[in-house]
């Protein structure tokens, strides 16, 4: 997935249905990521020429925005401010940042345009201080459809957590168009029941969870997934093949932002524009 980049050039969750939004689908690009070497490499050496020709890459591909998840370690946290000023010299595209920015909120006032956090969990524990940060410094965030001590995920579940989640951001003031939920598309834990499927995830619980999202809200909350997280293991050659026959059935479902591997000729091909 990753290559050499080249050399730079009916359910009422809430009474909300007033902050209604009507947007066109976010593409993201995924691969500023610890796991791509490229971009390990390039943080780890403070690689100013390798990072901007990988961002620049990624900027050209058709994104519109770009994802920056330099994983939990302290040592690439304080490595943060760099990348965003690297990547900023480059582009202008937004970037989702993962959580560990939280750790250093002062970071998320190095924007050009607004920051997304991306992505905490619905822990009652913590929920609250990340939407006050994300409030007071002004960005989007993200949050996984999960919390600690939930075994259950099905549908049911993740409407729970999403109207919890909503009625916090309404308490606190958060505004619902910078809000995105996260449904949690994953590859089948069952051995078995990956072999039978050939690796293709169950989509049906994301997509009527996505719909009912929708739904419930009058499209005041926005969607978000990643779309290789469900297809770890798989060759490259299989991997495209499923996203592209997922992301389109993700879109028609009211799906508003996805993660992707924006270098996929194919997969950007079969976005519904």
């Amino acid at each position: 997935m990753f290559a050499q980049p080249p050399e730079a050039t009916q359910q009422t969750l809430h009474p909300y249905s007033m902050q209604k939004q009507t947007t066109s689908f976010k593409i993201i690009a995924e691969d500023l990521h610890i796991l791509n070497p490229f971009f390990q490499q390039a943080v780890e050496k403070k690689d100013t020429k390798s990072l901007t020709a990988l961002a620049c890459q990624l900027a050209s591909t058709g994104a519109h925005a770009l994802d920056v998840n330099l994983g939990p370690s302290r040592k690439n946290l304080n490595k943060l401010d760099w990348v965003i000023d690297t990547i900023q010299n480059c582009t202008d595209l937004p970037l989702f940042l993962s959580a560990v920015a939280l750790k250093q909120p002062q970071l998320l006032l190095r924007q050009k345009t607004r920051l997304t956090v991306n992505a905490v969990t619905a822990d009652p524990d913590s929920l609250n201080q990340d939407l006050a940060t994300c409030k007071k410094y002004d960005t989007n965030l993200v949050v996984l459809l999960v919390k600690p001590g939930l075994l259950g995920t099905g549908i049911q579940e993740k409407m729970e957590i999403a109207s919890d989640v909503i009625a916090k951001s309404l308490e606190i003031g958060f505004p619902l168009e910078r809000l995105y939920l996260d449904p949690i598309l994953a590859s089948r834990q069952d051995p078995f029941s990956w072999e039978i499927s050939r690796g293709v995830p169950d989509i049906d619980p994301i997509i009527e969870s996505i719909e009912l999202l929708k739904e419930a809200s009058e499209g005041a909350v926005k969607t978000i997934i990643s779309l290789s997280n469900a297809t770890s293991g798989l060759d490259p050659e299989n991997r495209s093949a499923i996203h592209c026959q997922l992301l389109p059935l993700l879109q028609q479902a009211g799906l508003d932002a996805a993660i992707i591997n924006t270098k996929d000729p194919r997969l950007m091909a079969s976005i519904k524009k």
